[in-house]
């Protein structure tokens, strides 16, 4: 009985078998836990194959070059089908798909129940539930392009080579203009130049009305500027190279740079200041050229049935042509034009502007008081005024547009056809946006794949910006 009793009063002080006390309190939680972290896991991954699923449905759908929600909604199913095969979950939910922000982003959203144990349990025998929600911007941008083209009389010469410019151009129409212009646009200028680029009745617009009568210059009466600022429909100038010492043109519907000290070198709008006149004989109306310009359009058919028509006639005044293809993408001179004429301010977003300049020989045209300066080159029409430039050489005119044009963000591609002269090839080269801009094709084939390569690049843009 004593041992017993020393027994039960040493009992409070005994210390064995405590760690198995503990555990078997400690089991039950133990376990919960342990169960927990297996439906942790579970809706982790469940979550996460889910996810990935509707991330690559949402990537394909949006990739879909229309705004046909079904036809999204068809390949952005297919996909999410064939990234979940074998994923241990039920779909409970979608996938749903829509289009949002103007249709320039593909949502998508979808829901999947997780097997689970102790989450079971606590739900009343519910199984767990996980969401996904993707949203994908859709890759792409607006393009405005402004397509300018040597159509001098060098482009007959042989008549091979007219040919392969339409043919090449032609191409880089169907390339670049997409057939679908949502939910982004891809437009085209035309910009056919040789010793002017006619405007037909927008030149009134440009370059201000015409009045009747004859402005005289260097006849020692008043100022030629004064008098050339009179606007009159006739000039009479002092020849070089003429029959005549003085010779009278005639205003035509073509246009020629601007004057010295009038934003000769940039964009800014016609109505700061207008561009020049261009005057020729009244025997020689085939000076302006008959093609004229087509502000942009996204109509395949209007531009290639414009590119069919073209000529070859004329001289090389490249750098109007360039001057053109720069106010045919810019905002400030939109108002010259309707609808989709009219291109969107510089840096809008989503927006490309591109200047495709082609030519086939040295610049040679250059203008004072829109008569032929006498410091042209040899290939321009004669008669012409005995005095220089007020803008100074095309090379420079030339590189100073392309400058300014490429500090706006516009993208310069030149392609010079079987180019032989330093100065010509230098433009091509010094005017591109890089190295990779420039293209000097020597052959008829070469050149339509110059056009190709270019619209490709451009259509690049258009898809994956």
């Amino acid at each position: 009985m004593s041992s017993m009793l020393r027994r039960l009063k040493a009992l409070p002080a005994d210390r064995s078998g405590a760690v198995a006390i503990l555990l078997a309190i400690a089991v039950i939680p133990l376990s919960i836990a342990a169960l927990g972290a297996v439906d942790v896991s579970r809706a982790f991954s469940t979550k996460t194959q889910l996810q990935d699923a509707l991330d690559a449905a949402t990537l394909a759908g949006a990739r879909e070059p229309t705004d046909d929600i079904n036809e999204i909604r068809r390949v952005a199913k297919i996909a999410f089908d064939q990234n979940r095969v074998n994923a241990p979950f039920e779909v409970t939910a979608g996938p749903v798909f829509n289009l949002k922000d103007n249709n320039r982003v593909v949502e998508g959203d979808a829901s999947a129940t997780v097997d689970t144990i102790l989450a079971h349990l606590v739900l009343n025998g519910q199984d767990m539930r996980v969401n996904a929600h993707s949203e994908v911007r859709r890759a792409g941008a607006n393009l405005e392009v402004a397509l300018v083209l040597d159509v001098t009389g060098s482009m007959n010469n042989p008549p091979s080579k007219m040919a392969a410019l339409k043919a090449a151009a032609t191409e880089l129409v169907d390339i670049v203009v997409a057939d679908r212009q949502t939910p982004f646009f891809s437009k085209i200028a035309l910009v056919p130049y040789s010793s002017a680029v006619r405007l037909g009745d927008k030149a009134a617009t440009v370059r201000g009305d015409l009045t009747n009568g004859v402005a005289r210059i260097g006849d020692g009466q008043g100022s030629d500027k004064s008098e050339y600022a009179a606007r009159f429909d006739k000039i009479e100038f002092p020849a070089l190279y003429g029959s005549q010492p003085r010779e009278t043109f005639h205003a035509t519907p073509c246009v020629t740079e601007r004057t010295a000290d009038k934003h000769e070198y940039d964009d800014v709008s016609y109505r700061t200041a207008f561009v020049g006149r261009h005057y020729a004989p009244a025997t020689r109306a085939s000076d302006c050229l008959s093609a004229q310009v087509m502000p942009l359009t996204s109509s395949k058919t209007a531009l290639k049935d414009s590119i069919a028509r073209l000529q070859p006639q004329g001289s090389t005044a490249g750098h109007i042509g360039l001057a053109w293809g720069w106010y045919m993408v810019s905002p400030n001179w939109a108002d010259l034009w309707t609808g989709e004429g009219q291109a969107k301010p510089y840096n809008t977003p989503d927006l490309v502007k591109v200047v495709v300049l082609m030519t086939d020989g040295e610049f040679n045209t250059i203008y004072r008081y829109g008569v032929v300066a006498k410091d042209s080159l040899p290939g321009s029409p004669r008669p012409q005024i005995n005095d220089n430039s007020d803008n100074g050489s095309n090379r420079k005119q030339a590189l100073e547009l392309c400058k300014n044009m490429k500090k706006k963000d516009v993208v310069v591609y030149t392609v010079g056809f079987q180019l032989v002269e330093p100065t010509a090839i230098e433009i091509m080269e010094k005017c591109a946006t890089s190295g990779e801009h420039a293209y000097l094709p020597d052959s008829g084939l070469e050149l339509r794949e110059a056009f190709r390569a270019i619209g490709h690049d451009i259509a690049r843009l258009h898809i994956s910006r």
